[in-house]
């Protein structure tokens, strides 16, 4: 007997609609970082009023501006990290509340803005969306009624094969982390593992990674893969790590899949709230 493993591969048609599919993918939203993005009325589950900064409040108004802008698509791709997690090595102090169903709460009110007609959810690091060895995304997925793409009728995977009209899609949240020149390293490798390994699973003609908080784009003649940007500002781990090197792209990537061709749209920005202070030495005359 063969001891074979099925990769299922799901199945979107595009051919009889006189409209592209469209996808809009997010990733890394985090909330429950002080440092995320955050709804100006959030209350914890116990009634307490949550301040927020003037960051947060306008990384709020560019999400608005986006879903109004890329309202009701096709599909919404949620690429991991949707919540923050306890911040248990750091006591609990980065987020505003250690209660993940006022994180998952928060993620799910700001994922319903955009009116999709179907949500894929995709599990994210351990140390954020783990509590119990199990993915608290698998709850914003149920939440959020999404396509039960895991096992035993899970609303959340690992990973995602999808296929819309000719094209195949592959989603995961996990990718290395290539800084400056080597930015598009990692990405790179992922697409020529993907050919390497295609017998072992499926074609994939896009690939999407979250995880590195950066926008990356890289196409071979045949395949496109992307690192997604996200909805933290810098956080101390990053500046740590290097506090000019590591600096997140804050927006989201819109594919609107036709017939014979894939077409990207980009959306990023800048408030400059988020900006860090600029301190400016006065010499005395």
């Amino acid at each position: 007997m063969k001891n074979t493993t099925h990769h299922a591969v799901l199945s979107v048609p595009v051919k009889h609609h006189p409209e592209p599919i469209t996808a809009v993918a997010v990733s890394d939203l985090h909330c429950g970082s002080r440092s995320a993005i955050f709804l100006p009325d959030m209350e914890t589950a116990e009634g307490v009023r949550v301040q927020y900064s003037a960051a947060q409040r306008a990384l709020y108004d560019c999400w608005t501006e986006l879903t109004k802008e890329w309202d009701k698509p096709d599909i919404l791709f949620v690429n991991g990290d949707a919540i923050e997690g306890q911040a248990r090595k750091e006591s609990g102090v980065p987020v505003w509340s250690t209660d993940l169903d006022d994180q998952i709460d928060c993620a799910e009110t700001l994922l319903r803005m955009f009116n999709a007609k179907k949500h894929y959810i995709i599990d994210g690091t351990g140390y954020h969306v783990d509590a119990g060895g199990k993915s608290l995304e698998s709850y914003l997925g149920k939440a959020l009624n999404a396509e039960r793409i895991g096992s035993k009728g899970r609303q959340s995977a690992d990973e995602l094969f999808l296929k819309i009209g000719a094209y195949t899609f592959h989603l995961s949240h996990h990718i290395q982390v290539g800084t400056g020149w080597y930015r598009t390293t990692p990405l790179a490798r992922e697409l020529v593992f993907a050919l390497l390994n295609e017998s072992h699973k499926h074609r994939c003609d896009v690939v999407v990674r979250g995880h590195v908080h950066t926008f990356c784009g890289v196409q071979f003649s045949r395949q496109r893969g992307f690192t997604l940007p996200c909805w933290q500002l810098q956080t101390r781990y990053m500046r740590k790590k290097s506090a000019l090197g590591m600096v997140p792209d804050i927006g989201a990537i819109r594919f609107r899949i036709f017939p014979d061709e894939i077409r990207v749209d980009t959306r990023f920005f800048k408030p400059v709230e988020t900006k860090p202070k600029l301190f400016v030495f006065d010499v005395e005359p």
